[in-house]
């Protein structure tokens, strides 16, 4: 307690510090300039951490529209502040938002040429996309989504934790039903899709326990939804 007190404390401080950095840079350089968006980014960051999400995603609008007009949609500070919009979205509940703005995301990155780094956004960005998905009820679409970024991982980064947690929510979504009985045209998992997911948690589980160790936070977060799978 007094730790997240400590964290608290810290977090306001540098609330205070980014607000004042905000007002500086606009009145020097103009409210829509790209280097007040990414202070109004910074602030918004911080006030995520601080839980005020509302005030987070105001900011971010903010300056994913000032990073639009002034770099334009499609440079690479104007799409990773749209990737923090939408990761607040998604976390705050709104899960269709956030899946409209992996969407345009997407769209963005696979314009770009085929490097093993674009490749590699691309598969972060299928991934995120695949979360909104299974919150929005649309299990198949979440689950093709996973694939094709857990293929990519696969190949560019082998055994390196985005590829195990890749594999590992793909292997969670495969065995588990959809929390959200909304879409009709869901369907229940199969028995082998069940069996597969299952066996590709584990495999995941088992790979970064013997990297990381029993003990370290993600193995025991894998563990945990292997755990949370009913046999």
């Amino acid at each position: 307690q007094q730790q997240q007190q400590q964290n608290d404390a810290a977090g306001a401080k540098a609330v205070e510090y980014l607000e004042k950095a905000v007002k500086i840079r606009g009145d020097l350089l103009g409210e829509k300039s790209a280097e007040t968006a990414a202070a109004r980014r910074a602030l918004a960051t911080a006030c995520a951490q601080l839980g005020q999400q509302e005030r987070a995603l105001a900011l971010l609008e903010e300056a994913c529209a000032a990073l639009a007009e002034t770099l334009g949609e499609t440079h690479a500070e104007t799409v990773d502040t749209l990737s923090e919009l939408a990761a607040v979205h998604l976390a705050t509940g709104d899960a269709a938002q956030a899946r409209t703005h992996y969407q345009r995301i997407l769209q963005i990155q696979e314009a770009k040429a085929g490097a093993a780094a674009a490749a590699l956004e691309v598969a972060a960005t299928e991934h995120n996309l695949a979360l909104a998905c299974a919150k929005c009820g649309d299990r198949d679409s979440a689950i093709t989504l996973l694939r094709k970024a857990h293929e990519t991982r696969r190949a560019l980064i082998p055994e390196q934790l985005p590829t195990v947690l890749s594999a590992a929510t793909l292997g969670l979504l495969l065995a588990s039903e959809s929390d959200d009985n909304s879409n009709k045209n869901n369907t229940r998992p199969s028995i082998e899709d069940r069996q597969s997911g299952r066996a590709l948690l584990a495999q995941a589980l088992q790979s970064w326990e013997a990297r990381a160790g029993k003990d370290d936070p993600h193995a025991q977060l894998l563990r945990e939804w292997l755990e949370s799978l009913v046999v």
